[in-house]
């Protein structure tokens, strides 16, 4: 009995020995994997020699980590009672990080470093499409890889785990999670950019600036396009118009609408083309768009491309001031105050025509100072990651195989990019204009994501609170900012949309702590509720939602981090999403 018991202790100071070893290795290891991050995460800085003697550390401390964890002792006492499910975590972790630094962070280096503004980048109007090319396989490889890890992650029971062990799982999750929002984006984009930009033939985009002094829940409505053609990377703009008035409105709807679409934004989604984005899923907004076009025009297209003035904002940043006529200098700093608001100054009356034709050569002269490739190259590509981040540069493709493709990345647009998971719920808050001015120009927004309780079903409880903010002058704006509208010339009125997460229900609402009715419906499968606020200039109103959600398959105390999307207003939103555990 004592041997048997003597050799009993021996196994369990080994097994904690190892498991200490393992621990240690890891914790090595998580700084190494953030510091990969860093260096990975901004393409127009990576450093290939830094990286590389990182990655050499990070493999080394992880396979000493796998090493131990997997142990034969470790996996026996992966078996017991009470212990053995912070084993298995233990192991569930090194295997992950083991695999991240060999199969993953290595093809992300090398594709970021073939993908970098030096590599990569506009010259006299074409991209060499080779580089991206060649990284596609290593991004697609290292976001499978993250992905996969993800599910493991998410997979790992926390109840009973010691603090430290739990705390290990949900940082590495919480890392997984945080990369896979860039390499995903990053694999799907990179397959699908060389086809997008005429490697296969040319195409033809309408590429449409979206005024978000008239917000829609995309961005804001559809105003002046342009024709651009696409041919082994050579990009050229053909022609321009105004979407109300070269386009203008159609008698009867372009295209049937849904029942759900029709119950909830009417049937001027597609007699309008200022209003084909009162929805949020934007590859229906660019459907119909393109249809409209094609029936005015006669011309097919291959996508509609969406960018808003911020977006432009930041692309021309690192560029000289470009001329624009009338005394006008456009450049980064004062593009969005210009196109969205001094232009009504400028052109004040009802007649179109003068402000369309200033409107249109400052397009042209603005595209073409993009497409020259002049200027500092790698804060311009900054601008462009900033705009995709913030959800106002968005594409649609009319084949459907690149759609579909599309359909799952943030450029999408698309609702099913914000289908989310149980692991990573997704909410959104959108916003459309209810008064047909340009009054949202001076909007601020605030959302905040927070849990609360879990109700006796154990379905986890949050809260949206939306925040908007109306500083507006009270006099003295132009006419064709106000609509010419007689009276409540400057209230401002918004619809909040509110889309909780998949398989949730908005179980009420409040406007400054007094109960308010919802308009309810459904739009691509996803519940949505909808609030009308009314705000006079310098006033402010908090809505909040009471939102509950549906059963989660996830083991109770998982960890819940929660995806917000809003609409990219004129003032970007200040968003908050706390995390929250599975009930």
């Amino acid at each position: 009995m004592l041997l048997v018991l003597g050799l009993g202790l021996l196994c369990l100071a080994w097994v904690g020995w190892r498991s200490y070893q393992a621990y240690d290795h890891l914790r090595t290891a998580a700084g190494l994997v953030s510091a990969m991050q860093t260096g990975v995460a901004d393409v127009t800085a990576i450093n290939p020699s830094e990286l590389d003697v990182t990655l050499g550390k990070l493999q080394g401390e992880a396979s000493q980590a796998h090493s131990a964890a997997e142990d034969p002792f470790v996996r026996a006492a992966s078996g017991l009672p009470w212990l053995g499910s912070n084993f298995q975590a233990l192991r569930a972790v090194s295997a992950t990080v083991d695999d991240l630094s060999r199969n993953a962070l290595p093809q992300l280096v090398t594709s970021a470093s073939q993908i970098n503004p030096s590599t990569v980048k506009l010259n006299n109007g074409t991209i060499d499409l080779v580089p991206i090319e060649r990284a596609a396989p290593g991004l697609a490889q290292a976001d499978a890889v993250i992905r996969a890890g993800i599910d493991t992650m998410t997979s790992v029971h926390r109840d009973g785990l010691l603090a430290s062990v739990r705390a290990a799982v949900d940082n590495l999750q919480a890392k997984l999670v945080a990369t896979s929002k860039t390499t995903g984006t990053a694999a799907s984009f990179s397959k699908l950019l060389p086809a997008l930009l005429g490697s296969q033939g040319q195409r033809r985009y309408l590429l449409v600036f979206q005024n978000n002094a008239e917000i829609r829940a995309t961005g804001g409505i559809f105003g002046s396009y342009a024709l651009v053609d696409v041919n082994e990377g050579r990009i050229s703009l053909t022609s321009h118009g105004s979407a109300a008035r070269t386009i203008k409105n159609f008698d009867q709807p372009v295209d049937n609408l849904g029942v759900d679409q029709l119950n909830l934004y009417g049937k001027t989604m597609a007699l309008a083309p200022q209003n084909v984005n009162f929805t949020p899923d934007f590859p229906t907004a660019a459907e119909l768009f393109a249809k409209m076009f094609q029936t005015r025009s006669g011309i097919a297209v291959d996508g509609v491309i969406a960018a808003d003035p911020d977006a432009l904002s930041y692309a021309m940043a690192g560029k000289a001031g470009i001329k624009v006529g009338s005394g006008v200098t456009l450049n980064s700093s004062n593009v969005v105050q210009f196109l969205l608001s001094d232009i009504y100054s400028k052109f004040p009356g009802q007649n179109q025509t003068e402000r369309d034709a200033f409107l249109s050569n400052a397009t042209s002269l603005a595209f073409g100072s993009l497409l020259s490739g002049a200027g500092n190259n790698v804060v311009a590509v900054k601008g462009l990651v900033k705009a995709v981040d913030q959800r106002r540069l968005l594409v649609w493709s009319a084949h459907p195989d690149v759609q579909a493709a599309l359909a799952k990345t943030v450029i999408s647009g698309s609702m099913a990019a914000m289908s989310g998971s149980e692991a990573e719920p997704a909410f959104g808050v959108f916003l459309n204009d209810s008064t047909g001015t340009k009054l949202s120009y001076y909007l601020q927004n605030q959302v905040e994501l927070s849990p609360g309780s879990c109700d006796p079903a154990g379905r986890r409880q949050w809260i949206a609170t939306v925040t908007l903010t109306y500083p507006a002058p009270p006099n003295d704006l132009p006419t064709y900012v106000l609509a010419d509208r007689k009276s409540d010339r400057y209230q401002l009125t918004t619809k909040v949309m509110l889309v909780p997460l998949t398989s949730g229900t908005v179980t009420g609402a409040q406007v400054d702590g007094v109960p308010t009715s919802l308009q309810t419906g459904v739009d691509h499968f996803r519940p949505v509720a909808v609030a009308t606020i009314k705000l006079e200039p310098g006033t402010q109103a908090v809505l909040k939602f009471a939102i509950t959600g549906g059963a989660s398959g996830l083991p109770a105390g998982a960890q819940l981090a929660p995806q917000l999307y809003t609409t990219p207003g004129v003032n970007p939103t200040a968003v908050t999403a706390v995390p929250a555990t599975a009930c």
